[in-house]
């Protein structure tokens, strides 16, 4: 895995140079040969760890390259339907005409060639989510309301008791893939504890009276336990940047025998862009601000 992001890199960044020789051309012809041969011998969980990486580059202008991206993304969303899908829809919100159109022609194409696929059945539970989250994130409140806890029903005119079962809650232990010592096609990549799903939202929200004036949410996962997310009104795509970094490094030092004794590795939490304008951020408790510090 630790290749793949710079496979993703050289090879994306060469098809984009203008004005190619003939045997540039022809070198990126058999890259792309390559790759079709050679998807069957990587795993999707392998391909998880950079979707991100892939998906910012879906409006990539050379067309057998993204034809070769797309195969890729489709083949990892069939994989890990209630886990991908937090990421894509990012994308299908995106202020970018040309992002956004390409996006949802992918979800378009997915729900109507595997339409008994639970993918599908994520795409439309993601959907629905996402724009009551947006909703939530976007409602104004009056500076001059002083109230820390406010209503999802009796507020924001909005019922999330049901239980989702087709998506998976967006926090760092249910979509950090696992990646085993040796690459295998049979293994998973999520165990049973990394696909905690939606049980219910409590109906208080806390509201933190700070500029951007977040909103704090309770999840009840299927596990029986409590998850804090905390939606923003703020552009967290560089955040989510930030994470996707820390959590390359942690995966790099998960497989050094001295770290691993050692117990290195960086706190993480979780980092969702909902658009380009609002995000979940996943909430850390116990722990103290610089500025409490």
């Amino acid at each position: 895995f630790e290749a793949l992001p710079k496979l993703l890199t050289i090879w994306l960044d060469f098809a984009d140079k203008p004005k190619k020789l003939k045997t540039a051309e022809k070198k990126l012809n058999q890259i792309i040969e390559d790759l079709y041969n050679g998807l069957a011998n990587v795993p999707n969980y392998a391909w998880y760890t950079v979707l991100t990486q892939m998906l910012s580059r879906i409006v990539h202008h050379h067309e057998p390259s993204f034809q070769v991206l797309r195969t890729i993304i489709l083949n990892v969303m069939l994989e890990y339907p209630n886990h991908c899908v937090w990421y894509i829809f990012s994308h299908a919100k995106s202020s970018d005409k040309e992002r956004k159109t390409r996006t949802q022609k992918l979800i378009t194409k997915v729900c109507e060639e595997n339409t008994r696929h639970p993918l599908t059945r994520s795409i439309f539970a993601t959907g629905g989510l996402f724009e009551k989250l947006i909703k939530i994130a976007e409602l104004k409140i009056p500076k001059t309301n002083r109230k820390r806890q406010m209503s999802l029903l009796k507020d924001f005119n909005m019922d999330l008791s049901d239980p989702i079962d087709d998506l998976v809650i967006p926090v760092q232990s249910n979509l950090q893939i696992q990646i085993p010592s040796q690459l295998g096609s049979k293994y998973k990549g999520f165990s049973r504890s990394s696909s905690i799903t939606f049980d219910g939202f409590d109906d208080t929200v806390n509201i933190f009276f700070s500029l951007q004036m977040p909103r704090q949410l309770t999840v009840r996962g299927s596990d029986g336990n409590a998850y804090r997310l905390m939606v923003k009104s703020d552009d967290t795509r560089k955040d989510a940047k930030v994470v996707e970094f820390t959590t390359m490094v942690n995966r790099i030092l998960s497989t050094s025998t001295e770290a691993r004794k050692r117990g290195l590795q960086i706190a993480n939490y979780s980092v969702v862009p909902l658009s380009d304008h609002f995000g979940i951020i996943e909430f850390v408790m116990n722990v103290q601000t610089m500025k409490g510090v």
